[in-house]
């Protein structure tokens, strides 16, 4: 698992949301429309972005995938947590798309969440915590000890992922 930056095009207004999986960062997602932008011109300058990353030390830094009207950047927690990658953001901050916004979770989205969060617990992983829901974002707390990274867990997220929209957080 890695820290991913989900982002979505459309319009919206200028804040940032993440939405995160567990106590330790092992996943991090944040759905962000994206005033005036399309998937292309995002992913376009979030290329931007990944090639400098790689120009000030971060020669692994991933490309961003585009997802129909969705891009997709995923990073390990141990790069994104470093010391180069704070100063290589610091360089390339420029190059974010602006106006980042957080999704408005519809009623029924909040549901297909719930939904997952009952998937984990019903393939396994008791104890395994409804979502809440802030600042536009969607995280799941997991209790301590809960391995998000164990073979069990990963088998039944990816089966329960499925039951979130694609292009939300989490989404397979």
């Amino acid at each position: 698992m890695g820290i991913a930056l989900l982002a979505s095009a459309c319009g919206g207004g200028p804040k940032n949301a993440v939405a995160s999986i567990g106590r330790t960062a092992t996943t991090t997602n944040a759905a962000v429309p994206v005033a005036g932008a399309s998937a292309g011109e995002l992913g376009s300058r979030l290329q931007q972005y990944a090639a400098c990353m790689r120009s000030h030390g971060l020669p692994s830094f991933p490309s961003p995938t585009v997802l129909g009207q969705a891009v997709r950047l995923v990073l390990p927690p141990s790069m994104a947590s470093s010391p180069q990658f704070q100063k290589a953001h610091k360089a390339c901050q420029s190059l974010m798309p602006a106006r980042l916004t957080p999704p408005n979770f519809t009623t029924q989205q909040q549901a297909d969440y719930l939904k997952a969060a009952a998937c984990m617990r019903s393939h396994g992983i008791a104890g395994f915590p409804d979502p809440t829901f802030s600042g536009g974002g969607a995280r799941f707390n997991l209790p301590p000890g809960m391995d998000a990274n164990s073979t069990p867990f990963r088998a039944a997220r990816v089966i329960c992922e499925k039951l979130i929209p694609q292009g939300l957080p989490y989404s397979s």
